[in-house]
């Protein structure tokens, strides 16, 4: 089967391991989108570092920033939400800004927001925009197979 372009309209609903396990009846409900290429490549290449290293085989060190990994997964992956409470348990509303990435322009959770997210939280969000930004499991058949 050929690879096929990823769709950006794609969003899916998701519900925390704790909420689900807790068996929470009213859970929030986070909205999760795909990303495109470009806005990968930006995620990557602003969560990595590579550093001359003397001594080394190659003179170079690669770094992964995981917290600005997990971040931007969030911050552009997540296109809504329900039943996001504050510490005083009233609604949080959503929130969005607009940045520019070369020609083109990219909704964003802004960084107010994202700092209210519960650290377990944010990293298990960004664990499955991240799960769903990777080629479906026929795609990555070998061909002929």
């Amino acid at each position: 089967m050929p690879i096929q372009a990823v769709d950006t309209s794609q969003v899916w609903d998701y519900v925390c391991q704790r909420e689900r396990d807790a068996q929470e009846p009213n859970p929030t409900v986070w909205k999760l989108g795909v990303l495109d290429g470009r806005i990968m490549k930006h995620i990557k290449d602003a969560a990595t570092a590579v550093e001359e290293t003397a001594g080394t085989e190659s003179g170079a060190q690669t770094t992964v920033k995981l917290g600005s990994l997990l971040w931007l997964l969030v911050k552009y992956g997540l296109r809504g939400w329900s039943n996001f409470l504050d510490h005083r348990g009233q609604p949080i509303a959503e929130s969005f800004e607009t940045i520019p990435h070369g020609k083109q322009s990219y909704p964003a959770v802004p960084d107010h927001v994202l700092g209210l997210l519960p650290p377990d939280v944010l990293s298990e969000l960004a664990n499955e925009i991240a799960s769903h930004n990777s080629l479906k499991e026929i795609e990555k058949r070998p061909f002929g197979s």
